[in-house]
């Protein structure tokens, strides 16, 4: 444990404050032709430096950028507090009438409405009730200057019942620091400790630590500038945690985790770490209770899995976030398909989504899919995504039945069109004819089936293969009585009556939805 100390206890690389920067000590001393001690700090931010640590030619410490590191008084800097300090200062001090209430909130309050003086009525009734610090569980101290835990078993004391702590932004620069914090809070599941510069430990700290962190089941660290080697150095210290986030970090290149390290891991965020290389993903597939995994912003532009069918990798795995890559090609579609659990997938912002049909053929190659960029698929949307991706290549597929090589080419395209005949019938040469784009030839003729009374009508219309879904409702409403509401129609095929499509688009033609001549149209409202 650590008393906190002061200015004068100053070590290297310990973390310091100045008008809301941060930096890490580097010197401590004189300086030729200047009187008394001098800090000689290495600023988070470049921009508040003035130098690389040096002074009149001499290098007195070496920074990571040019401009990153300035000399400046011990008197100016903000050495940091105690944990203690930190609850005592946001939540109030025990025999304060403001027990458990944050400060900054009251100042916030005086702010807003120009009171210079709030008077906390009925504060004190509340403190003896549930503002008391034995009471508190959820503890926030996000950017509090806070360096170590104080006295001995102290925070134990103030409020032994924490079960989350958030620790991120601070002053805290090393893992013994930290589990000097969390070793007295025994019920303590949730940390977050995101924008911190901790020490990596070494192998003996490592395995000292480990008790002060074994209640411990989600963990967040965010933008430490820790590598996935440095990851795995820690993550011998957390053997229960099920819950990982390292996002923003320097994880370029990822190896799978030795034999009980991260075993209980159901959940893992990477997002925004330059990993690129799908190569390096399936390093992680060991991880057999995997169940999320967020990959947002991390430069994947293809995916692959070994073997042709169903891969052992990452056998728990039911959902996938990949939003905000750079995936365009079907390939990387097909290869998910590999995964035996995977039944939600994210694709927001990837360059394949703006191609035509791309949602329907997304759900059409991926058999087992339930949800799409957190949308469920009904059933009668994947029968309708089916049948078009069916249709759109169904001309491909023909052509390809008395050439080999191209067979075996369109197969790889389309590893699942096989299955998808046996499901829902093969289309013959006539139903994939491109016909004359004449004015006959666009227009259709559908069957408008409603029930009115209980009794089923229907009303048979030739309209325009690129009507818009807007526009036919439109025309229903004229030609049935809808009682002013807007009707929910359905196309329903002539070739596969089991296929119900939902013509949800407004804006969309009926060409969209693979309407065809001699197709209904279900009229509900």
């Amino acid at each position: 444990m650590c008393d906190c100390g002061d200015q004068f206890d100053t070590t290297l690389g310990q973390r310091v404050e100045y008008q809301g920067h941060k930096g890490t000590v580097r010197f401590k001393g004189e300086l030729p032709g200047q009187s008394g001690a001098w800090i000689g700090v290495e600023w988070d931010s470049f921009t508040r430096g003035k130098h690389d640590g040096s002074h009149n030619g001499v290098s007195y410490f070496k920074t990571s950028h040019p401009t990153s590191g300035s000399f400046i008084r011990p008197a100016r800097l903000n050495f940091g507090i105690s944990c203690v300090d930190a609850i005592q200062g946001r939540y109030g001090k025990v025999d304060g009438s403001t027990a458990g209430v944050d400060k900054d909130s009251i100042e916030e309050m005086k702010r807003k409405f120009n009171i210079p003086f709030v008077e906390m009525v009925g504060f004190e009734k509340v403190n003896s009730q549930q503002s008391q610090f034995e009471k508190l569980k959820v503890v926030h101290l996000s950017g509090d200057p806070i360096k170590c835990a104080g006295e001995q078993g102290q925070l134990s004391k103030l409020c032994p019942l924490v079960i989350e702590l958030i620790l991120s932004d601070t002053l805290l620069n090393s893992w013994n620091a930290v589990g000097d914090i969390t070793v007295q809070f025994k019920y303590l599941t949730h940390l977050d400790l995101s924008n911190n510069k901790l020490i990596v430990p070494n192998e003996e700290d490592v395995g000292r630590l480990k008790a002060a962190f074994k209640p411990l089941s989600y963990l967040i660290l965010n933008s430490l500038e820790y590598t996935w080697q440095d990851i795995l150095t820690c993550a011998n210290m957390w053997p229960c945690i099920t819950m990982l986030s390292v996002q923003a970090n320097k994880i370029c290149e990822l190896e799978s985790p030795p034999l009980g390290v991260l075993s209980n891991l159901t959940i893992l965020h990477l997002d925004l770490n330059p990993i690129c290389d799908w190569t390096h993903v399936n390093k992680l597939g060991n991880l057999a209770s995997l169940k999320v995994l967020y990959l947002g912003e991390v430069g994947i532009k293809n995916i692959f899995f070994p073997g042709e069918s169903t891969t052992s990798l990452f056998p728990s795995l039911t959902e996938l976030y990949l939003q905000n890559n750079e995936i365009n090609d079907w390939i990387s579609i097909n290869e998910l398909r590999k995964l035996a659990s995977l039944s939600s997938l994210h694709l927001q912002s990837n360059p394949l989504l703006q191609q035509e049909k791309a949602w329907d053929f997304v759900i059409a190659r991926l058999k087992n899919l339930k949800k799409l960029n957190g949308t469920e698929i009904a059933p009668s949307e994947r029968r309708g995504c089916e049948y078009d991706y069916m249709k759109y290549y169904g001309r491909e597929w023909l052509l390809a039945q008395n050439d080999p090589v191209m067979l075996r080419e369109v197969s790889h395209q389309h590893p699942r069109y096989s299955e998808l005949i046996e499901s829902h019938g093969s289309f013959s040469e006539d139903d994939l004819a491109i016909r004359p784009s004449t004015l006959k030839s666009r227009l259709i003729n559908v069957k408008i089936i409603y029930s009115n009374s209980g009794n089923v009508h229907e009303i048979q219309k030739k309209i325009p293969r690129n009507m818009t879904v807007q526009k036919l409702s439109g025309l229903v409403q004229k030609l049935i009585n809808t009682k002013g509401h807007v009707p929910s129609l359905q196309a329903i095929s002539a070739k596969a009556p089991d296929v119900k499509i939902l013509l949800e688009k407004d804006m969309q033609e009926l060409s969209f939805y693979s309407v065809e001549d001699g197709d209904s149209i279900a009229v509900n409202w």
